[in-house]
């Protein structure tokens, strides 16, 4: 949803008069609908639309209404093999109903992909900068309901935040859990505060980062909301994370900061934004002294 995310405000910004429906996971379809991008949130398991998502050439009346409600229909795919749900639309012969699937040959990110797919489908009179639509619009309340993570103190204090996140779905994209701990390290030592933030996903390193001990002003958030994460993060000076879920939340938030990525993954995944990338040919060959160097002396 992330990678879509500014196709989505493209169609908020073009078609800003229409209600926008979004069809994902609930979690995270919330912060693009508390940031105003769309009006209503479906469950992409809400048992009505299951046989979209079946690939059924004949659907059931009542959702074949509930669909011509839609002035327009829209959804990016990455792969062909996701695309059962045209199937069920693409039968009803109307217009306004367009897929975009990632070509491979592209020779940019998947997210400027779907971007200019989109732009040349709403077309209009004035053209939408990429940018203009690559970060969530939070509000500054929004912004200080995610320094509450924090504490009081982070609310009163003035000083730089960072938020650092070790894991990854994939292990093979994880920078090993040592490397993170000594940024953070260094970085307390610089009385530099912030955030660990860790996932369901990183379950398996959790007992390292107790036996860390991490520095005075820094705190370790265990599986906080999603939202509250997109708001922090929205208000953070500075990120450091793998490919991941969350490096791509950061992105998005406008966040600055560094995301570290396998090199082939680089060109197609790369976050948007104000996130950087370094890369290796594996995880691991990322230099401790590169990455200590865009934390510490960013710009």
């Amino acid at each position: 949803m992330l990678v879509a995310f500014p196709s989505i405000y493209l169609v908020r910004k073009k078609l800003s008069p229409c209600s926008i429906t979004l069809v994902c996971r609930e979690e995270y379809g919330s912060i693009l609908k508390e940031t105003g991008i769309v009006d209503d949130l479906i469950s992409e398991g809400d048992v009505n639309l299951a046989p979209l998502f079946a690939g059924s050439v004949r659907l059931d009346g009542t959702l074949v209404r509930w669909l011509e409600g839609f002035s327009i229909i829209l959804g990016w795919m990455q792969k062909k093999s996701s695309m059962q749900i045209t199937k069920s639309l693409l039968f009803q012969n109307r217009k306004g109903i367009r897929f975009f699937v990632f070509d491979p040959a592209y020779p940019g990110p998947i997210s400027k992909f779907f971007f200019e797919k989109t732009a040349e489908f709403l077309k209009g009179d004035e053209p939408v900068n990429f940018n203009e639509c690559s970060s969530l619009p939070f509000s500054l309340k929004q912004k200080q309901d995610g320094l509450g993570l924090l504490g009081r103190r982070a609310l009163k204090q003035n000083k730089q935040i960072l938020v650092v996140h070790p894991g990854s779905g994939n292990t093979e994209k994880c920078w090993p859990i040592h490397n993170f701990i000594r940024i953070i390290t260094q970085l307390g030592q610089k009385r530099i505060r912030g955030a660990l933030v860790t996932g369901m996903a990183e379950e398996k390193i959790e007992d390292v980062i107790e036996k860390a001990q991490l520095p005075e002003g820094w705190t370790w958030l265990r599986n906080p909301p999603l939202l509250k994460l997109a708001e922090l993060l929205s208000s953070t000076d500075f990120y450091l994370g793998n490919d991941s879920g969350v490096t791509h939340l950061a992105a998005a938030c406008g966040t600055n900061g560094v995301a570290l990525f396998r090199k082939d993954l680089a060109d197609k995944w790369r976050p948007y934004g104000r996130v950087s990338v370094l890369n290796g040919e594996s995880i691991s060959d990322i230099k401790f002294d590169s990455v200590w160097e865009a934390v510490a002396n960013p710009g």
